[in-house]
């Protein structure tokens, strides 16, 4: 039995392009699907294709300027900052923090806890209400 045929490269950005106009028109993924004859997670697969190759390095382009236009604004502000200018020196510091920001320094840390034991969630429960149980009855025993 054969198979699809495999598109071109050229054929794929052409859809890919496609897709992200349809999309940003505001077409479903299933509509799009349906318009070019191809399903809906091949249309969402083409739209993620397309803000990669398009939005993502737009905005690391717009980022970039932004962080040396901050960078102009220290740079202004230095002879100030060197002669203990408080207002330069608040200034700076509000800079830093917007730079912070841009370059995502100051997000937020997920941490992740996972914690394994023997047998099955039914034992652990029961283990740790026999502890809990333990426990109020040495206070009982100690009150």
């Amino acid at each position: 039995m054969a198979g699809k045929p495999h598109k071109s490269r050229m054929a794929i950005a052409a859809e890919i392009d496609e897709v992200v106009k349809l999309n940003l028109a505001g077409h479903s993924y299933r509509a799009i699907g349906r318009r070019l004859g191809i399903s809906h997670e091949t249309v969402s697969r083409r739209v993620t294709a397309g803000i990669a190759q398009i939005v993502i390095p737009a905005a690391t382009e717009m980022r970039k300027v932004e962080l040396e236009r901050l960078d102009g604004y220290l740079l202004a502000l230095q002879p100030a900052i060197e002669r203990g200018d408080d207002k330069a020196i608040t200034t700076a510091l509000r800079i830093q923090e917007r730079r912070a920001r841009y370059l995502g320094l100051d997000a937020a840390l997920e941490l992740s806890v996972q914690h394994t034991f023997p047998g099955t969630v039914e034992d652990e429960i029961a283990r740790l209400e026999a502890e809990l149980a333990l426990n109020d009855a040495h206070e009982v025993a100690s009150g």
